[in-house]
């Protein structure tokens, strides 16, 4: 595998992406070539692995009678490049991917393949954070990559796809939530910051904290939820697939179902739950203007009592445009 075009979520995608091929296919071995630049933002997370050993059950499909046929269709895409003699090439982790793989599955080989070298820092932030207990939430805010003008342009862009803050204040007094653990990026500029720091939810028995550490840190923080609401970001979608907790929390379309490992099928014990603001094209345009400022507006005054919600995750809320 080459080394993942990306940050943590993209990296830890990219990895899983290839780890799930390999163990479906019955492969023995998973080489990572340019070691440093593929493990870099993983520091703290997982130590520089050049190679994960698979130890498949039964015969593999590196056979003298491999075919292009040997390859199931929905993983027709990492096998792309061919088998040639070192086996198989995975190459820009964005195209190379199995379709339609439950996020279940990728829970069940994080496990199996990559828990067992998580470091033990790492380990300590989930344990800690687990025990919060079932009352607890925690909230990911993504802000800093998004927050610009060209963003706010476009209505269906990843921007547009952020809840208005509103829809936390609905979780949490529907859920009983009264332990919230904000994690955010260190510039602290999401809209939704201040307004959850000075909500008079806060007076009335809820404890809100806010967090911003280390990027490795923050991932483990995730990963500790019994109950979290992810943004539109793999950073969080991938950590809340680590966790496998109670209950997950999203808002909108899932963008790069594929690509980000997340989607509705975590199984029976975690439940997905979807939030949507009806209309939400047409409220971008005639109600909010499509500026940073229009959007501003959308998440500070969106009420709540408008967003619908909680429904049950299904396929209506994959975006048909990011899958392929």
């Amino acid at each position: 595998m080459t080394a993942p075009h990306g940050r943590l979520g993209n990296n830890i995608a990219a990895v899983l992406h290839i780890l799930y091929f390999a163990d479906f296919m019955r492969l023995k071995r998973v080489k990572f070539l340019d070691v440093r630049k593929s493990w870099r933002h993983m520091a703290g997370f997982m130590p520089s692995l050049p190679i994960i050993d698979i130890k498949p059950e039964g015969p593999s499909a590196c056979t003298r009678n491999y075919t292009r046929k040997s390859v199931p269709p929905h993983c027709a895409h990492p096998a792309r490049q061919g088998y040639g003699a070192h086996g198989y090439g995975n190459g820009k982790w964005s195209g190379d991917v199995c379709f339609d793989v439950p996020a279940v599955e990728y829970h069940r080989v994080f496990k199996q393949h990559m828990l067992p070298f998580m470091t033990s820092d790492c380990k300590k932030v989930i344990q800690t954070v687990n025990q919060l207990g079932p009352k607890s939430l925690l909230i990911h805010l993504r802000a800093e990559d998004i927050y610009s003008e060209g963003m706010a342009g476009k209505p269906g862009s990843r921007l547009w796809n952020q809840p208005p803050c509103a829809m936390y204040e609905k979780i949490i007094r529907e859920g009983g939530y009264t332990h919230i653990l904000v994690v955010t990026d260190p510039k602290r500029r999401h809209n939704c910051i201040k307004w959850l720091e000075e909500h008079p939810m806060r007076r009335e028995g809820v404890s809100i904290e806010m967090q911003s550490n280390s990027v490795w840190n923050d991932y483990c923080t995730l990963m500790g939820a019994q109950n979290i609401v992810v943004s539109d970001s793999s950073f969080a979608q991938t950590a809340a697939i680590f966790a496998r907790p109670l209950t997950i929390h999203m808002f909108g379309f899932l963008f790069y179902v594929a690509q980000n490992l997340f989607n509705c099928k975590m199984g029976s014990e975690t439940k997905v739950l979807a939030y949507k603001v009806p209309n939400i094209g047409r409220a971008v345009t005639d109600k909010y203007p499509q500026t940073l400022q229009g959007f501003t507006d959308f998440q500070l005054s969106y009420n709540w009592t408008g967003i619908v919600g909680p429904l049950p995750c299904g396929s209506e809320y994959w975006n048909p445009q990011k899958q392929r």
